[in-house]
């Protein structure tokens, strides 16, 4: 769909821009406001850290600036405190890893093991025989995204559901994890060339105890 994707905390950033395409283009906040489309009260609550900034239009005041992303990573990085979608509300709020870590090559091969991406409703599942593999998934998916899942006990496994658009769309584009069934399961691009990333994916893949990670 057409849900808006919303970033927090990165209002010192978005100053920063804003900012630059005053001083480079002679505008005004409020002519900046005009030229993008935004209403200026938004504006000024994006740059106060008032509301969360749509992303779109973060990209749009960057393409317009001197900046690249690349020049404003390490700002963003240390500012930025999540992304959420649709209304942008903060019990959705999500924080999206920088960096590919060995946790996180292990829950892509635990989803690709034993997990689906279902193609409504945005919930991303984990099964398990086991309750306390899935309790220790789920501590790692909180550790890593700051978002905790629903544990489900049923007589024969346990499953471990979250619901979030963000993160159903961060394992699809990212790690090209296919919505439904899975057929010839290939290791994801990202993930390739790295032994260690390989290593832990496959550990994932099969199941692998998560108690090491906790």
């Amino acid at each position: 769909g057409n849900e808006r994707i919303y970033i927090y905390g990165i209002s010192p950033v978005l100053r920063r821009v804003i900012s630059n395409l005053s001083r480079n283009e002679y505008l005004s906040v409020l002519q900046i406001a005009k030229c993008f489309g935004v209403p200026p009260r938004n504006l000024y609550y994006w740059l106060q850290g008032k509301r969360p900034v749509i992303l779109n239009k973060f990209l749009e005041f960057v393409d317009a600036s001197s900046y690249t992303l690349d020049d404003l990573f390490d700002d963003i990085k240390l500012n930025i405190k999540g992304v959420a979608t649709g209304s942008g509300k903060r019990k959705k709020i999500i924080l999206l890893p920088f960096t590919l870590t060995e946790d996180l090559a292990y829950l892509v091969g635990y989803l690709f093991g034993d997990g689906c991406l279902h193609s409504k409703k945005w919930i991303i599942s984990f099964c398990d025989e086991y309750k306390e593999q899935i309790d220790r998934v789920n501590d790692l998916i909180c550790k890593t995204f700051t978002i905790s899942g629903k544990v489900i006990c049923y007589p024969n496994r346990t499953e471990l559901r979250i619901y979030s658009k963000a993160l159903w769309l961060f394992f699809n584009k990212i790690f090209e994890m296919p919505s439904g069934k899975k057929y010839n399961v290939k290791i994801p691009s990202i993930i390739k060339n790295n032994l260690k990333l390989e290593l832990m994916f496959f550990r994932g893949f099969i199941k692998e105890n998560a108690e090491r990670y906790n």
